[in-house]
């Protein structure tokens, strides 16, 4: 085999264009996973922040002590009930008078990658009136 038979040899070029390839579809589809699932995370905070607010504010009309929402505690049973996105449980902070306001923070969604880890803090606040 002379040396200009040897620079026009294409074996193997299959397997080297698949190994250039290959990171970046990875990184693409995990990119994908996890903006997904930071997605879900987001709304279903909103999602369980926003029913607590209303079960509160319904709660305080009733004026039934037994009911859902009738005092912090309930209220963030209900929240935890609700919420079923990142792994932190998180803080409800609940306003009293005429307008029920909860706000939910504390939860940050972790995306780690081989050289790469980044936190993303999650927080919702949802009002209803009385």
């Amino acid at each position: 085999m002379s040396k200009r038979d040897w620079l026009r040899d294409e074996r193997g070029a299959t397997a080297a264009e698949f190994a250039l390839l290959v990171g970046p579809m990875f990184l693409l589809l995990f990119g994908l996973i996890h903006g997904c699932l930071l997605l879900y995370s987001i709304n279903k905070l909103n999602f369980a922040t926003e029913a607590a607010a209303r079960c509160a504010a319904t709660s305080a009309n009733s004026g039934y002590s037994g009911a859902a929402c009738s005092d912090s505690t309930k209220t963030q049973t209900y929240f935890a009930d609700m919420y079923k996105g990142a792994t932190a449980t998180p803080v409800l902070t609940q306003g009293t008078g005429p307008q029920y306001c909860m706000t939910a923070n504390g939860v940050d969604y972790v995306i780690t990658a081989p050289f790469l880890r980044l936190t993303v803090p999650l927080a919702s606040t949802a009002c209803f009136t009385q």
